[in-house]
């Protein structure tokens, strides 16, 4: 099963990169859904790191447990396209299931809609997830629903990551 965004983010793609590699980003993303707290390591870096990182995931405020989540993260570049791209799974919870969990988020230049060619840069923004598993059809519109809010916070708070992340 697949859920994808295309967005255009009102902001830099430097800015929107360092945004993807927050995790102060991504707990707001999930704002108010779910609550993330790091496990392995203890804390949270200002970015994330290469390699996997160990989370556990509650929502309603902390209040109902979802479980553990391994984020095992790389990055590449394309073609000017970076990305970010995180093949972990859930150890634990509803998702713990899912045989297959890829997570591919890229960001590129593209000229901002309200401005000619090359006057200024906005971020198209690609967020692609493939999962497959016995629990993947009736997830599949959870995980739908999931990524369009996702896709609506990061439209929301890209007008910050500029200033947020000195790009």
């Amino acid at each position: 099963m697949r859920v994808q965004l295309k967005l255009v983010l009102d902001c830099p793609p430097d800015a929107a990169w360092e945004a993807i590699r927050s995790p102060d980003v991504f707990r707001e993303v999930y704002h108010p859904l779910a609550n993330v707290e790091p496990i392995d390591p203890p804390t949270f870096p200002e970015r994330w790191p290469d390699g996997p990182t160990l989370l556990r995931v509650t929502s309603i405020s902390g209040l109902v447990p979802l479980g553990e989540q391994v984020m095992d993260l790389a990055r590449a570049e394309r073609d000017g396209v970076r990305i970010l791209e995180d093949r972990g799974h859930a150890v634990t919870g509803p998702l713990a299931a899912l045989t297959l969990w890829r997570h591919r988020m890229a960001v590129s230049a593209i000229d901002a809609p309200s401005t000619g060619p090359g006057q200024r840069t906005a971020t198209l923004y690609r967020d692609r997830l493939d999962v497959r598993g016995p629990t993947s059809v009736p997830l599949w519109p959870v995980l739908w629903e999931l990524w369009q809010y996702r896709g609506g916070r990061l439209k929301k708070l890209a007008p910050t990551f500029a200033r947020r992340f000195g790009r």
